[in-house]
């Protein structure tokens, strides 16, 4: 399984920093014309819009599979200071991939759900808010046909 958003999350990205520009020249207009109250009507729009989009957290994924391993590399499309992330684990230990929406379904986090040596441990969620809606379950469910199968008789 070899997955990446970097197509799709460059596309929104240059439309939401598009729509942004539009806007402030918009407010601009709007201050110099002196039309006070809808220049605060745009600019309270302006800052609901970039909340929203600040929630959902829109990042790069790639998700490939090597020598038994998944791994998962991630990092916000907005910030400033870039965090690059990765998560690596076998594949034998995958025990549970699951959506986790939010926002009226907008918003999708991957939970990711392993075993280790101490018990079992959920990874900080991986958000899926960058990605094609119908994309994004098929990342569920290519993930959950990994999960190792109990054998009958054991």
């Amino acid at each position: 399984m070899i997955y990446s958003n970097r197509k799709y999350a460059d596309k929104l990205r240059k439309r939401i920093l598009l729509g942004g520009v539009l806007v402030l020249v918009s407010l601009t207009v709007l201050l110099l014309l002196q039309l006070f109250t809808w220049l605060a009507i745009g600019a309270a729009v302006f800052v609901v819009a970039f909340l929203f989009i600040a929630a959902l957290n829109l990042q790069y994924i790639r998700i490939f599979d090597e020598k038994e391993k998944i791994i998962i590399r991630y990092f916000s499309v907005f910030t400033i200071n870039r965090l690059f992330q990765s998560i690596e684990f076998p594949v034998t230990n995958l025990m549970k991939a699951e959506a986790e929406k939010h926002l009226g379904g907008i918003k999708t986090d991957l939970i990711l759900t392993v075993r280790t040596r101490q018990g079992v441990a959920v990874y900080p969620p991986v958000s899926l808010s960058g990605i094609k809606r119908k994309e994004r379950q098929q990342i569920i469910e290519e993930l959950n046909k990994l999960i190792p199968r109990k054998k009958e008789g054991a």
